[in-house]
C-alpha cells in the first residue's frame, strides 16, 4: 500500500477522531493542527504529531503561514479539512506545495454552497425544486407577511441551526425584540417551511464523481440542529439527487445536505461542504480511507439500520430532556443499547475526562464572549462571508 502523511485540520470533534483512526489503521501517518487550545483528541494515539496554530478567522495570514510551515516540516501529502476551517483551508489552497492533495473544493464554490441564499439560487439554476426563498436585509422586508405565514428566517451564514426563527412559533413583536443582526452586510434568508420527512446526507466526491455516500436521520440533537444520535437509512431517490448535484458542480471533497422529502419530491434546505455526523457511520467501512484518497468507479453506500451516538454524556445532557413520548423513549434506549458509542469505542484516552476538560475551556470562552457553548466551539474557525 502507498501510505501517506495525512493532515487533519481540526482536532476538537469526535469526527476528527474517527478520521484519525480510519487512516491510521490502514498504515497512514496522521498529523493534526487546531487553533483551539484544548481540543478533544490532541493526545490520541492515532496522531503522530499535533500543533496549535493561530485562529484563521481572526488571523488568516498567520494561520496560512502556520499551515504551510507545518505541511513542509512534516512532508504532508494529503490535507483533509474537517469542519468550518475548511473555508479557510480552501482559501489558502492555491499557496500549498503543488504535490499536496487537499480534499476540498475551491474557495468560490465552497462559499456559494455555504451561503444559504446562493446555494438555493444555484439549485434553481440546475432546475432543482427548492422552497420559496428570499434574501432579506432588514426586518421591514419580513414584517409584511410574518404573522400570517409559515416561514423560516435564518442567517445566510450559520451553523447548528442557531438563530433560526419560525413564524408559527414567534410573533413579529417577539422577533423584533430579539435584536437580531440583519442588514445588507449580514443578510438572512426568508424561506417557505416545507413539511415532510427530514434527512441528512453525507457524501465523498472527486471531480464530480461520488465515491462514498450515506443518508441518516437523527432523533436527538444538541440545540436545534447539532445531532448527537444517528441512524442510517437508504433512499435511491436521494442518492440520485446527490449524484446529479455533485456532477453538475464537478465537486471535490466532503459534501452534506439537509433535505425534506414529501409527496412532491426532494427539497434541499441547505448545504454543508464539510464533514458532518454521517461520517461516524460511513467511516466504519474498510473502504472509507480510499473513498477520500482516490476516485472510485463504483459508489460505496451504507446500508440501512446502522446506529451511533456521540457519547453517554451527550445523550444524558441533551437527549433525555427531549423525550416526550414512548416512541422517543424507545429510540433513546435503542441507540444507547444497540448503537455504537463513538467515544467509548476508543481506549487510548479517557474521553469522559477529555470531554469535561474541553467543555470547561468552552465554558470559559462562552462566558467571556457571551455566546452559547455551541457558538463558542467555532468562534475561531467559522466563516461568515467576510473575505
Amino acid at each position: 500500500m502507498n501510505t501517506k502523511n495525512i493532515l487533519l485540520t481540526n482536532l476538537r470533534s469526535a469526527v476528527s477522531l474517527d478520521l484519525a483512526r480510519a487512516f491510521s489503521m490502514q498504515g497512514h501517518k496522521v498529523f493534526g493542527i487546531d487553533s483551539f487550545s484544548n481540543p478533544l483528541i490532541k493526545k490520541t494515539r492515532y496522531l503522530a504529531h499535533t500543533k496549535q496554530v493561530r485562529p484563521p478567522r481572526q488571523e488568516f495570514e498567520n494561520y496560512k503561514k502556520d499551515v504551510i510551515d507545518f505541511v513542509n516540516e512534516n512532508k504532508i501529502d494529503v490535507i483533509v479539512p474537517v469542519y468550518e476551517e475548511v473555508f479557510w483551508i480552501s482559501k489558502l489552497k492555491p499557496d500549498l506545495p503543488s504535490h499536496v492533495f487537499c480534499f476540498c473544493d475551491d474557495f468560490d464554490q465552497m462559499n456559494t454552497l455555504h451561503n444559504k441564499s446562493s446555494f438555493i439560487n444555484l439549485c434553481e439554476s440546475f432546475n432543482i425544486q427548492v422552497p420559496n426563498t428570499t434574501e432579506v436585509s432588514s426586518l421591514e422586508e419580513v414584517q409584511k407577511s410574518w404573522d400570517n405565514s409559515d416561514r423560516i428566517l435564518k442567517p445566510v451564514y450559520s451553523r447548528f441551526a442557531s438563530n433560526v426563527f419560525f413564524s408559527k412559533d414567534t410573533s413579529f413583536k417577539d422577533l423584533n425584540s430579539a435584536n437580531i443582526d440583519i442588514s445588507s452586510s449580514r443578510p438572512w434568508v426568508y424561506q417557505e417551511r416545507i413539511k415532510g420527512q427530514e434527512y441528512c446526507s453525507y457524501t465523498l466526491a472527486h471531480q464530480g464523481k461520488v465515491s462514498g455516500h450515506m443518508i441518516y436521520a437523527h432523533d436527538f440533537t444538541a440545540g436545534k440542529g447539532a445531532g448527537i444520535s444517528f441512524k442510517s437509512v437508504e433512499s435511491k431517490e436521494i442518492l440520485e439527487w446527490v449524484v446529479n448535484f455533485v456532477q453538475k458542480t464537478n465537486y471535490t471533497g466532503q459534501i452534506c445536505f439537509d433535505l425534506i422529502v414529501n409527496e412532491n419530491g426532494i427539497y434541499p434546505l441547505e448545504c454543508n461542504p464539510r464533514a458532518t455526523s454521517g461520517l461516524h457511520l460511513l467511516s466504519q467501512l474498510n473502504e472509507f480511507p480510499e473513498m477520500i484518497l482516490n476516485p472510485r468507479e463504483e459508489i460505496t453506500t451504507l446500508k440501512e439500520g446502522h446506529k451511533a451516538y456521540l457519547s453517554k454524556m451527550a445523550m444524558v445532557l441533551y437527549g433525555l430532556v427531549q423525550i416526550t413520548n414512548l416512541k422517543q423513549a424507545k429510540s433513546f434506549f435503542d441507540h444507547m443499547l444497540k448503537g455504537r458509542n463513538v467515544l467509548q469505542h476508543y481506549t487510548d484516552e479517557n474521553y469522559v475526562i477529555r470531554q469535561l476538560s474541553t467543555l470547561l475551556t468552552l465554558f470559559k470562552i462562552a462566558r467571556q464572549t457571551k455566546v452559547s457553548l455551541l457558538e463558542a466551539s467555532t468562534l475561531d474557525i467559522e466563516y461568515n462571508g467576510i473575505k
